[in-house]
C-alpha cells in the first residue's frame, strides 16, 4: 500500500465512522504526517521490546552520487581534509544503532562500516582495523535537512562513485522525493517499488485503525451540541 492509498483508506474510514456528523474536511498532508509519526512510534516500541525487524520498515536508495568535498563545509568539523561525500535523508534517530542494514557499493558486494556522529578521528585512528574504509555520518542535519556522509580511509574505494543505502528513515516521504529527483536526473535512484509505504501490512492496518479512531473522536468533540446555562445540551 502506498502512502496515498493509506491516506485514502483513513479518509474513507473516518467518513464512514462519522456518518455525516459535521464538517470533517481532512487534510491529506496531515494524515501523511500523522501516519509517518505513528509508524515511527511503532518502530521504536518494537526496538525497545526486542522484536524489531529492520528490513520490514527499511527503504533502499540506490546509486547515490559521491563527490569530493572538504569536511570543513560542515559546521561540526574543523579540518581541511577532503573526502568523498554524499547525503542521505534523516535516519530514524530513535534506533540509530540498528537502522542501517546496508551502506556501500550498489552491487551489495559488501557493506562498509559506519559511525554515527561522534569524533570521526576516533574511529579513523582506532588500533584495530584503522586502515579499513568506513563512512562517518554526521547526526547534525545540514542545510538540506539531510545528513552528511563521508567515506573515510578510502584508499581501496577511490574508484567508488555511487553508494547504496538500505535503512529506516525518519520520513519515508522525503526518501520518495529523493528518488523522484533521481528519476528526473537519470541517476538511477528510482526503483519500481519506491512508492510503497515502508511498513508491514499489519502495521499499515494498525495505523489506519488508530488514526481513524483518533480523527473520529476529534470531530465528534468538535461537533457536540452547545451547552445551555443549565448544563444541558440543546
Amino acid at each position: 500500500m502506498t502512502i496515498k492509498e493509506l491516506t485514502a483508506s483513513v479518509k474513507g474510514a473516518v467518513t464512514s465512522g462519522l456518518n455525516g456528523v459535521g464538517n470533517h474536511n481532512l487534510s491529506s498532508s496531515q494524515i501523511e504526517k500523522d501516519s509517518v509519526a505513528l509508524r515511527n512510534e511503532i518502530i521504536v516500541k518494537k526496538e525497545i521490546s526486542g522484536i524489531l525487524d529492520v528490513n520490514a520498515f527499511a527503504q533502499t536508495i540506490d546509486a547515490i552520487p559521491m563527490t569530493l568535498k572538504p569536511m570543513s563545509t560542515n559546521s561540526t568539523v574543523h579540518t581541511i581534509e577532503r573526502y568523498k561525500h554524499f547525503e542521505v535523508p534523516r535516519l530514524l534517530s530513535g534506533i540509530y544503532s540498528k537502522c542501517i542494514t546496508h551502506l556501500g557499493p550498489i552491487d551489495k558486494s559488501e557493506s562498509l562500516q559506519y559511525q554515527l556522529g561522534g569524533n570521526y578521528k576516533t574511529f579513523k585512528y582506532r588500533p584495530i582495523g584503522g586502515n579499513s574504509p568506513f563512512i562517518w555520518i554526521d547526526t547534525t542535519l545540514n542545510e538540506n535537512d539531510a545528513q552528511d556522509c563521508w567515506l573515510i580511509t578510502q584508499e581501496a574505494f577511490r574508484p567508488l562513485k555511487f553508494v547504496s543505502i538500505t535503512a529506516i528513515f525518519e520520513d519515508p516521504i522525503a526518501v520518495d522525493e529523493m528518488k523522484k529527483l533521481g528519476d528526473s536526473m537519470g541517476t538511477g535512484l528510482g526503483q519500481k517499488d519506491s512508492r510503497e509505504f515502508p511498513a508491514p501490512s499489519e502495521v499499515q492496518s494498525l495505523i489506519i485503525k488508530e488514526l481513524t479512531s483518533r480523527y473520529v473522536q476529534l470531530y465528534h468533540k468538535r461537533n457536540l451540541p452547545p451547552m445551555t446555562q443549565d448544563g444541558l445540551k440543546q
